[in-house]
């Protein structure tokens, strides 16, 4: 049996052979040799199906909106939107679509804004097509090699000295949030987001908002 995916950027259709059963997958990259190359990959194992393809934030959401796969992976920086809020913004519409994230980066704040925002699994894309297929099909939450000894099993950072709150704190003062913005994102006031950030910096000795940025990105705190 044949069937297409199809792209927003381009508006082209491409036939593709489909299982009797399949997992749908919509696609999104900014980079097209790697979007090719997993488009490629994953149309080749039986089971999986590249229903569309993206090159940037704008059209992640809509494909997905429009395709309704069970699965978008997505890079975590592309243009218009990136990865976290394509996630945030998907996720809202299709509680129970199974996001994968892409990266470079395996800075723990840019992990926890995408698991903040609903992804399911986050994989480093120097990783081996296998560490892909595990997050593809685990049953919750998948971290791959190299970002799983940061986070336990349910997403939230391992603490060292700082807690799981202060650790919110200076993953938002990192992603750049306002004390405002990080008080609404937490449900507390202002004055205690300002309490969390004088605990982080008693614990750690930061001086400044740049020092929290770079302590943020410390592997393990």
């Amino acid at each position: 049996m044949q069937s297409t995916y199809r792209t927003a950027s381009e508006n082209r259709i491409v036939e593709t052979a489909v299982p009797s059963t399949e997992v749908r997958i919509v696609l999104a990259d900014d980079h097209r040799v790697m979007r090719q190359g997993l488009i490629s990959l994953l149309n080749s194992v039986p089971g999986y199906r590249v229903v569309a393809e993206a090159g940037d934030g704008g059209e992640a959401v809509a494909l997905t909106l429009a395709e309704r796969p069970q699965v978008l992976v997505v890079d975590v920086a592309m243009p218009m939107l990136g990865g976290a809020e394509v996630t945030r913004r998907v996720k809202s519409v299709m509680p129970n679509l199974r996001v994968i994230a892409l990266s470079m980066h395996d800075e723990p704040f840019t992990v926890s804004a995408l698991l903040r925002a609903g992804a399911d699994g986050y994989v480093l894309k120097d990783s081996g097509y296998e560490e892909l297929e595990a997050a593809l099909i685990a049953d919750g939450l998948y971290l791959g090699k190299g970002v799983s000894c940061r986070f336990h099993s349910d997403g939230t950072r391992l603490e060292g000295p700082l807690s799981q709150r202060e650790l919110a704190v200076l993953d938002l003062i990192a992603e750049g949030h306002s004390r405002g913005n990080i008080a609404e994102t937490l449900g507390v006031s202002v004055s205690t987001v300002d309490t969390y950030r004088k605990r982080i910096q008693a614990k750690t000795g930061a001086k400044s908002t740049a020092e929290l940025v770079r302590l943020a990105k410390t592997p393990c705190i």
